[in-house]
Protein backbone atom coordinates (compact mmCIF):
# COMPACT_ATOMS: atom_id res chain seq x y z
CA UNK A 1 0.00 0.00 0.00
CA UNK A 2 2.81 2.14 0.43
CA UNK A 3 4.67 1.93 -2.64
CA UNK A 4 0.58 2.97 -4.01
CA UNK A 5 0.26 5.68 -2.57
CA UNK A 6 4.05 7.31 -2.78
CA UNK A 7 3.58 6.08 -6.87
CA UNK A 8 0.15 8.05 -7.05
CA UNK A 9 1.48 11.01 -4.65
CA UNK A 10 4.79 11.30 -7.01
CA UNK A 11 2.80 11.56 -10.08
CA UNK A 12 0.72 13.94 -9.03
CA UNK A 13 3.49 16.41 -7.89
CA UNK A 14 5.42 15.66 -11.29
CA UNK A 15 2.64 16.80 -13.56
CA UNK A 16 0.71 19.50 -11.42
CA UNK A 17 -0.16 22.75 -11.95
CA UNK A 18 -1.59 23.67 -8.88
CA UNK A 19 -3.13 22.51 -5.63
CA UNK A 20 -3.38 18.96 -5.35
CA UNK A 21 -6.87 17.56 -3.94
CA UNK A 22 -6.53 14.47 -1.52
CA UNK A 23 -9.60 12.50 -0.34
CA UNK A 24 -9.67 9.56 1.95
CA UNK A 25 -12.99 7.93 2.83
CA UNK A 26 -14.18 4.49 4.88
CA UNK A 27 -16.78 2.66 3.09
CA UNK A 28 -19.28 0.70 5.25
CA UNK A 29 -17.27 -2.65 4.16
CA UNK A 30 -14.13 -1.55 5.66
CA UNK A 31 -12.62 -0.90 2.00
CA UNK A 32 -11.14 2.96 1.67
CA UNK A 33 -11.80 5.17 -0.98
CA UNK A 34 -8.98 7.24 -1.74
CA UNK A 35 -9.20 10.34 -4.74
CA UNK A 36 -6.47 12.57 -5.87
CA UNK A 37 -7.37 15.23 -7.69
CA UNK A 38 -4.65 16.72 -10.04
CA UNK A 39 -4.74 19.99 -11.56
CA UNK A 40 -2.81 20.12 -15.24
CA UNK A 41 -2.00 22.75 -18.04
CA UNK A 42 -3.25 20.37 -20.72
CA UNK A 43 -5.54 16.94 -19.60
CA UNK A 44 -6.28 16.64 -23.55
CA UNK A 45 -2.90 14.51 -24.05
CA UNK A 46 -4.34 12.40 -21.23
CA UNK A 47 -5.31 8.94 -22.43
CA UNK A 48 -7.32 7.28 -19.59
CA UNK A 49 -7.69 4.05 -21.13
CA UNK A 50 -3.81 3.73 -21.75
CA UNK A 51 -2.93 5.58 -18.26
CA UNK A 52 -1.75 2.57 -16.12
CA UNK A 53 -0.48 0.64 -19.31
CA UNK A 54 3.69 0.08 -18.77
CA UNK A 55 5.71 2.80 -20.53
CA UNK A 56 2.58 5.27 -21.17
CA UNK A 57 3.10 8.56 -20.33
CA UNK A 58 0.68 11.58 -21.06
CA UNK A 59 4.14 13.81 -21.50
CA UNK A 60 4.91 13.35 -25.01
CA UNK A 61 8.18 14.87 -24.60
CA UNK A 62 9.26 12.40 -22.18
CA UNK A 63 11.30 15.61 -20.60
CA UNK A 64 10.25 14.80 -16.71
CA UNK A 65 12.27 11.76 -17.11
CA UNK A 66 9.48 9.47 -16.55
CA UNK A 67 9.58 6.08 -17.41
CA UNK A 68 5.68 5.08 -17.59
CA UNK A 69 6.10 2.58 -15.23
CA UNK A 70 5.08 4.14 -12.04
CA UNK A 71 1.00 4.14 -12.46
CA UNK A 72 1.72 0.07 -14.08
CA UNK A 73 3.10 -0.56 -11.07
CA UNK A 74 0.06 0.91 -9.08
CA UNK A 75 -2.45 -0.91 -11.28
CA UNK A 76 -0.44 -3.88 -10.77
CA UNK A 77 -0.14 -3.81 -7.02
CA UNK A 78 -3.79 -2.77 -6.73
CA UNK A 79 -5.16 -5.94 -8.32
CA UNK A 80 -2.61 -8.22 -6.03
CA UNK A 81 -4.44 -6.65 -3.36
CA UNK A 82 -8.20 -7.52 -4.80
CA UNK A 83 -8.56 -3.58 -5.12
CA UNK A 84 -10.05 -1.03 -8.25
CA UNK A 85 -8.10 2.09 -9.70
CA UNK A 86 -9.83 4.09 -12.17
CA UNK A 87 -8.73 7.53 -13.91
CA UNK A 88 -10.97 10.38 -15.60
CA UNK A 89 -10.44 13.69 -16.62
CA UNK A 90 -12.57 16.18 -15.45
CA UNK A 91 -12.43 19.96 -15.84
CA UNK A 92 -8.60 19.84 -16.58
CA UNK A 93 -7.82 17.80 -13.88
CA UNK A 94 -6.80 14.21 -13.35
CA UNK A 95 -8.47 12.06 -11.44
CA UNK A 96 -7.72 8.81 -10.15
CA UNK A 97 -9.70 7.03 -7.25
CA UNK A 98 -8.42 4.22 -5.63
CA UNK A 99 -10.82 1.36 -3.48
CA UNK A 100 -9.01 -1.20 -1.09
Amino acid sequence: VERILQNLLTNAIKYSVGTIKITLMEKENNNIIFTIENPMSDSSEIDCNRLFDRFYTGDKSRHNGSTGLGLAVVKTLVAILGGNIVAKVHANSLIITLEL
